[in-house]
């Protein structure tokens, strides 16, 4: 047990000391941060910084061009257009796709026409052909050959399909 008790308060000793010694270490600190001379120190190590990095970046500039390499602003140029492009290409994707659409819905809707007007044509040449003035039995056969109505209306059908 004598042991344990030894490295106890060796271990509370180190622990008091380590309290004391940050305390002291937070006090200058804080007293150096506080004075109106290490900021005036720090703001005079920040322009000179600045200073420095602004030349580095010129030099770096010029190398680039003397190397006919990018630098960093032309990498960023470059960058910037890529992503406007790919903005362009994804606004006419989407117009392109519109117009798809619309143009199934309009084929759909011709085709709807077309049908119509087709069976409109064949109720024609059906009421044409039933007409019970039909001039002999022989049109009742073959109406195309000598029936004047029937050929003046498919005349008609054909010159409506040649004007739309």
């Amino acid at each position: 047990m004598g042991k344990k008790s030894k490295s106890k308060s060796k271990r509370a000793l180190v622990t008091s000391f380590g309290k004391k010694l940050e305390n002291e270490m937070n006090q200058q600190v804080k007293e150096w941060v506080e004075s109106a001379e290490s900021v005036e120190q720090m703001n005079a190590m920040l322009e000179s910084h600045v200073h420095s990095l602004k030349k580095v970046r010129g030099y770096s500039e010029l190398i680039s061009q003397q190397l006919n390499i990018p630098s960093k602003d032309d990498v960023a140029r470059v960058a910037n257009l890529v992503i406007q492009v790919e903005e362009k290409i994804d606004r006419l994707e989407e117009k392109v796709d519109r117009l798809g659409e619309e143009t199934k819905t309009l084929k759909k809707k011709t085709e709807g026409s077309q049908r119509e007007k087709t069976n409109k044509r064949n109720d024609s040449r059906k009421t044409v052909i039933n007409n019970d003035h039909a001039a002999s039995p022989m049109l009742m056969v073959n109406p195309h050959i000598t029936d004047p109505r029937l050929f003046q209306y498919e005349l008609e059908c054909m010159l409506d399909e040649e004007w739309e």
